[in-house]
């Protein structure tokens, strides 16, 4: 204990010889000292920094592009800079300084409210010249009492209150009895509260920038109870010692209504008037702070890179994220969601783009100069301007993109398969399946398969979508699901047309009907076989060619409605939304088609068995063991995994 109250005398006596080394210079010298020291803290503080950017981003990117955003960034700094000299200087400060340096706006309103005689709470913020205040008022005439948050150095604290107080404006510290507020208004005082800051999840929510923001409900309930006139007042610093105290029209509580809808009144009134200001000079707010902690309001983006499989599974990812949210209380109504689709120059741009995701860092704010010179104009104005608080990726062209918008944003970034080892480790959270070879660790999530929206229970929901197609089945249902190319694997039509023979055979001999589609990948003599051998067949109830009639919810409905799927194994998501859903899935595969990556893939889930793995030619035998009871694939549940990790960084 005497070491910590060491260190705190210390603290303290090194502030009061700052104290008197600026109170010995001119004032205009020691502003702009605090002026340059502002500008150092904003290079010394990255996390502040980065909270900072952040807040901006959301109240201002579809005004101002980064680097105006980054201009006015700095320009904050700048005055908190100056605003922590000026509490140094408050002992200095006469009646002479402000009758030259401060103006006064709209104070017959307070004049007008004290004439009532149940006192004013004069309402405010982290805002332009918020701690000049305290002696302006006082040596204007009025009596003042300022309600202060109590800093952790004690010695500080009761310094700072000291200055504050020193020509007569009195001090309460946040938390204090309640009744020496009430004492104060009851005595027709000038109460001063700042209500800026975040309140938490029991504070009153308000829209403050189209964001709910949370707000201590005290100062209304004050003014509820006592009948005193609440009026939102600010301090604009308009250059140097230049200050403009400026008040607003008082809030009006409606005549109706709870106690509960009043207090909300009043805070939406006050809300809009302290956005205003914002808005007017945004230099001059407080945005270090993380005012929208408690929101229960949450933007998820998701990277798109125009391949239909990454966008299911970040789909999938979504999903999850809103489940983790309901959970915490946070309706679904409240997660705002949009898909932006990432488009390069060309491969260079790429390329380099890759290189420069590598050293994404804090420093990358305010610049985007990156995602400017590799992104098409469309797509980078889209960029730009977007603020979330997760962002999502599947596919390589998106990583980087997500790396640099999410520090951009201070957000949350969850990469969907391997980023690579040097991006890995700048996610946040990565979700990888098994065979991609990462090895797991703290921002590592580790999956069998690849995450997808399907699931044994949207599968049931779109087999009843899908009914009102196929019209009455038998009892035995056969899917599917065939994909084409891709990468080393190339979709041959002997190998299809063993699929259709084996398929049709087992059908006909168990009286199952078949139901099968294509992708959008799947090569154009693939769909005339499908049309000539496996249209006319009498089991054949129904075949979608997806490059002719792309249906939403077909894959799903045909995995819920069947028996028995069978896919073609190319396709991760496909295999996997199969082994999710389905009741027996079997996969063909031929030796030498697939790389050795994927073949791990399918050989994992098949020695666990969520997959039978089979060559196109053992299919009805595969199926017929089925129907026999000897084997079934078990479900593949990956979304336990996936909640765990989500569930670290949400």
């Amino acid at each position: 204990m005497r070491k910590n109250f060491s260190s705190e005398y210390i603290l303290y006596l090194i502030v009061k010889l700052l104290a008197a080394f600026f109170r010995f210079l001119p004032v205009d010298l020691s502003l702009a000292i605090g002026r340059k020291l502002g500008i150092l803290g904003l290079y010394l503080n990255n996390k502040r920094r980065c909270i900072a950017y952040a807040n901006l981003k959301s109240a201002f990117g579809n005004k101002y592009d980064p680097y105006k955003l980054s201009r006015i960034l700095k320009r904050t700094y700048v005055n908190i800079g100056q605003a922590i000299i000026e509490v140094l200087l408050l002992p200095k400060i006469d009646k002479k300084y402000t009758e030259e340096n401060f103006t006064y706006e709209g104070f017959e309103k307070v004049d007008r409210a004290l004439k009532k005689g149940k006192g004013v709470i004069l309402l405010t913020g982290h805002f332009g010249s918020w701690e000049n205040a305290n002696v302006a008022l006082a040596l204007k005439g009025y009596t003042y009492t300022a309600i202060a948050r109590e800093q952790k150095p004690f010695l500080i604290n009761r310094l700072l209150n000291t200055y504050r107080q020193c020509h007569g404006c009195r001090v309460i510290s946040k938390g204090m009895p309640i009744r020496d507020i009430i004492k104060a208004l009851r005595n027709n005082e000038i109460v001063g509260m700042l209500v800026d800051q975040d309140a938490g999840k029991n504070g009153i929510f308000a829209d403050l920038f189209n964001k709910p923001a949370s707000w201590h409900r005290g100062v209304m309930e004050f003014a509820l109870s006592t009948g005193c006139e609440v009026i939102p007042g600010f301090g604009i610093r308009q250059g140097g010692k230049k200050i403009k105290f400026m008040v607003c029209d008082p809030i009006k509580f409606p005549d109706a209504g709870t106690d509960e809808e009043k207090i909300k009144s009043g805070f939406a009134q006050f809300a809009a008037r302290l956005e205003d200001i914002i808005s007017r000079y945004p230099d001059q707010w407080l945005w270090q702070h993380k005012r929208w902690k408690s929101s229960p309001q949450k933007k998820i983006l998701i990277l798109n890179d125009s391949r239909a499989g990454h966008l299911r599974q970040s789909q999938a990812v979504l999903s999850q994220i809103e489940k983790i949210y309901e959970d915490k209380g946070i309706a679904k109504d409240n997660i705002i969601t949009e898909t932006i689709d990432v488009t390069f120059r060309n491969k260079f741009s790429k390329s380099a783009l890759h290189l420069a995701g590598c050293f994404q860092g804090r420093h990358c704010h305010g610049c985007m100069r990156c995602l400017k010179f590799a992104l098409r104009e469309p797509c980078y104005r889209k960029l730009s301007r977007v603020y979330a608080d997760i962002i999502i990726s599947c596919g390589s062209k998106t990583y980087p993109v997500n790396l640099l918008l999410s520090g951009e944003c201070n957000a949350k970034s969850i990469a969907i398969m391997n980023p690579g080892r040097f991006l890995a480790d700048k996610f946040n959270l990565v979700i990888m399946p098994r065979h991609d070879g990462l090895k797991r660790s703290k921002n590592i999530t580790i999956t069998e398969g690849a995450v997808n929206v399907i699931g044994a229970q949207m599968a049931q929901y779109q087999a009843e979508s899908l009914k009102q197609e196929t019209g009455k089945l038998s009892e035995f249902r056969i899917g599917l699901l065939l994909g084409g190319d891709y990468k080393k694997f190339r979709m041959q039509e002997a190998m299809v047309s063993t699929v259709i023979k084996q398929i049709k055979d087992i059908s006909g001999s168990i009286n199952a009907d078949i139901l099968a589609t294509t992708s959008r990948r799947t090569p154009k003599n693939i769909e005339r076989l499908l049309k000539t051998e496996l249209a006319p067949a009498s089991g054949c109830r129904f075949l979608i060619i997806a490059n002719e009639n792309n249906k939403e919810g077909v894959v799903g409905g045909i995995l819920g409605l069947s028996s028995v799927v069978i896919v073609s194994p190319e396709s991760v998501s496909m295999v996997s939304e199969a082994a999710s859903s389905a009741g027996h899935v079997i996969v063909f595969n031929s030796p030498g088609m697939l790389d050795k990556k994927h073949y791990l893939f399918l050989k994992n889930l098949s020695d666990k068995g969520y997959i039978r793995l089979v060559g196109p030619e053992q299919i009805a035998d595969s199926i017929k063991e089925f129907f026999k009871g000897k084997q079934r694939t078990k479900i593949l549940d990956d979304n336990t995994a996936l909640k765990k990790g989500l569930e670290k960084i949400i």
